[in-house]
């Protein structure tokens, strides 16, 4: 678990936890890479808490996210949890995609 992963584990599922104090922390691309590794954590936790942290800082910064491009989208496709879904549906509109991609994404999250 990295920094930001420590502080976003425990508490109450309903929560979210220090996502906004992470919000703060992350002041450039490397800390936001590392944030992003929270999406993959096994602690449910972690990861709605990282999802909602992403959501916020990406309203200013959309471009963090173009490098997580292909993690979002899988996520949206992929994700068990409809929750961990809503996150990155609503992430996918600040990304850069192509005709293809916007148009496979469009059908995924309108089902």
């Amino acid at each position: 678990m990295n920094r930001f992963q420590e502080l976003l584990k425990g508490g109450d599922l309903r929560s979210i936890g220090k996502a906004n104090e992470i919000v703060a922390m992350v002041k450039d691309q490397a800390a936001f890479d590392a944030l992003f590794e929270g999406l993959s954590c096994p602690d449910r936790k972690v990861v709605m808490r990282t999802a909602d942290a992403i959501e916020k800082i990406t309203v200013s910064k959309p471009g963090y996210l173009q490098q997580h491009k292909t993690v979002l989208l899988n996520l949206c496709r992929d994700a068990k949890d409809i929750a961990l879904k809503w996150h990155p549906a609503l992430l996918v509109p600040r990304l850069h995609l192509t005709e293809q991609e916007s148009a496979a994404m469009w059908s995924l999250l309108v089902r």
